[in-house]
C-alpha cells in the first residue's frame, strides 16, 4: 500500500491520497468514470466518546457532483475504506451496478479491513482480499 498520511496530515491530503488509491482501482477495471472527492467542511468534535474528525466529503463522477456525506474517521485507513464502501454505494446508484465483484460469488466485494489494513473483502468467503488500490484485473478467485 502506497505510503499512508499521517493523521496530523490535512483533510485535503489524506482525501487525495485515498481517492489515487480508489482510481487505481477504477483504472486498472476500464471504468469509464472519472470519480472526485472533495472536502466541504472540515471541524474537529471532541466529547468524551468521540475525538474523531468529521468530514462532510463531496462525491462526484464525470465532472458531476453526485451527492455528499458526512463521515467521522479516526484515521487515513479508516477514510479510506468509508470513501470505497460510499463510492461502491455511488456506483450503483449512478451505473446500477455492483462493482468489484467476487470472482467466486458474483457478489460485490466489500470495503473492509484485514489485519488492520483497508481492502476489497469477500463478505461470503474470508479468504478472498485485495489491498485497496491494488485490485488486480481480472480478479482472481484466490487472493
Amino acid at each position: 500500500m502506497q505510503n499512508v498520511p499521517s493523521e496530523s496530515d490535512q483533510a485535503e491530503t489524506v482525501l487525495q491520497w485515498a481517492a489515487t488509491l480508489l482510481a487505481r482501482d477504477f483504472t486498472r477495471h476500464s471504468m469509464s468514470l472519472e470519480m472526485e472527492f472533495g472536502v466541504l467542511a472540515e471541524t474537529l468534535e471532541y466529547g468524551e466518546t468521540d475525538q474523531n474528525e468529521w468530514w462532510t466529503v463531496l462525491v462526484g463522477f464525470n465532472k458531476e457532483w453526485q451527492g455528499e456525506f458526512t463521515i467521522s474517521v479516526a484515521s487515513p485507513k479508516e477514510l479510506l475504506v468509508e470513501l470505497a464502501g460510499t463510492a461502491q454505494e455511488f456506483l450503483f446508484e449512478y451505473l446500477h451496478q455492483s462493482w468489484p465483484n467476487c470472482p467466486r460469488h458474483d457478489y460485490p466485494l466489500g470495503a473492509g479491513y484485514k489485519d488492520t489494513n483497508p481492502v476489497w473483502l469477500c463478505s461470503k468467503g474470508p479468504n478472498l482480499a485485495f489491498p485497496i488500490g491494488e485490485l488486480p484485473n481480472p480478479i482472481p478467485d484466490h487472493g
